[in-house]
């Protein structure tokens, strides 16, 4: 894999410093729920002067790298130079909500996410293109909130997550040398439960995975939660809804029904008069919280990606000993560069799962 590092002056406009630097081992981490990161040992000085603002590309990953890190080390033997930072995903955890915070809206979450990647930054960003994915607001029923002192990054990966989608930042230095490109990636469907795609199945039996560890712990597993808001109008005017709502994933026919209570007055516009439709989606982000905490590691075979898989997939992984098939989402990819070739690594359902579906191996 090539990469090139690009100088970004104070007003955020880039310029190519360096092309086709040389290095002994890249290592490219990409990730679903949080910033991915990159490290690489240079074989060569650092072409710049440190510290600077610089962004490192690839000819082959559409993700932007950030400069944060450098060491270098030198005596009679030579120099030794290594990078390290996390993906331009990172330039939105710069920025975070003041004193009560900050909302933006859409008609939903993507319009909403695209409003806080478009707004919810420091002024010394690259100049940005919302692509693929982004959508200008066309109404304000969804609010994206980002409570005091948090991050925009921290805020808008709690949405996409959720939403088995991602935030990516791109760079074409020849199609647009002036702007990063800011797009929303949707994971695809790969289970046997859609024919629209090529399925993905990772199991012993298959040959796709060299072992899987399960975990699940059910004990704080809700059924539904009860959402609260209320706002008092006048000295004695208060209006207050609640609402009850689902916990997804759960299973009548498998678990115990539970009820949660959240006060999520907070999650909506302080603007805005609590109505059933606000509290309902309020509450399905609360309700997130309330769902089984299962994973499933798993070591599997890396044969297919990018072609037939990819990070934020939604795939299955069946465990025989517990006549278990689960569906959950591809959530770390690890790749590494090196004289001897290139090694793929992949994490899938470290967090938690949105859905766990029981079956008997054998009938499937």
């Amino acid at each position: 894999m090539i990469v090139s590092i690009h100088r970004v002056d104070p007003s955020g406009a880039i310029s190519l410093m360096a092309a086709n630097v040389p290095y002994s081992n890249l290592q490219w981490t990409r990730r679903l729920s949080t910033c991915g990161e990159f490290a690489a040992e240079l074989a060569c000085a650092f072409p710049g002067e440190w510290p600077g603002r610089y962004l490192l590309t690839s000819d082959e990953r559409d993700e932007v790298g950030v400069i944060e890190k450098v060491t270098a080390s030198e005596d009679s033997s030579g120099n030794a130079c290594s990078i390290s930072g996390r993906f331009a995903e990172c330039l939105w955890a710069r920025w975070v909500a003041p004193a009560g915070g900050s909302t933006a809206k859409g008609a939903n979450w993507r319009q909403a996410v695209t409003a806080a990647l478009t707004n919810w930054h420091m002024s010394d960003i690259p100049a940005l293109s919302m692509g693929s994915g982004t959508s200008s607001a066309t109404g304000s029923s969804y609010s994206l909130v980002a409570e005091q002192g948090k991050s925009c990054m921290e805020s808008v990966y709690a949405v996409t997550f959720d939403a088995g989608s991602r935030p990516l930042v791109s760079y074409d230095r020849d199609k647009d040398p002036g702007h990063l490109v800011v797009s929303l990636v949707d994971g695809v469907d790969r289970t046997r439960g859609q024919t629209a795609n090529a399925v993905c199945v990772f199991a012993l039996s298959l040959g796709t995975a060299d072992s899987m560890e399960y975990s699940g712990d059910y004990s704080s597993m809700c059924s539904e939660v009860l959402a609260h808001a209320s706002k008092n109008e006048g000295q004695s005017d208060e209006v207050s809804v609640s609402r009850t709502v689902g916990v997804p994933g759960f299973d009548a026919a498998a678990m115990w029904k539970a009820r949660a209570f959240e006060d999520v007055s907070s999650l909506i516009d302080q603007d805005a008069k609590p109505t059933a439709a606000l509290v309902d989606s309020a509450g399905a982000l609360r309700a997130y919280d309330h769902q089984a905490a299962v994973s499933i590691d798993g070591k599997i075979s890396c044969a297919g990606y990018l072609d037939t898989w990819d990070l934020g997939d939604l795939v299955e992984a069946e465990l025989p000993s517990l006549s278990l098939v689960a569906e959950q989402r591809i959530e770390e990819v690890r790749e590494v560069w090196k004289a001897e070739g290139h090694t793929v690594e992949a994490t899938v359902g470290t967090k938690q799962l949105s859905r766990i579906a029981r079956a008997l191996i054998g009938r499937r």
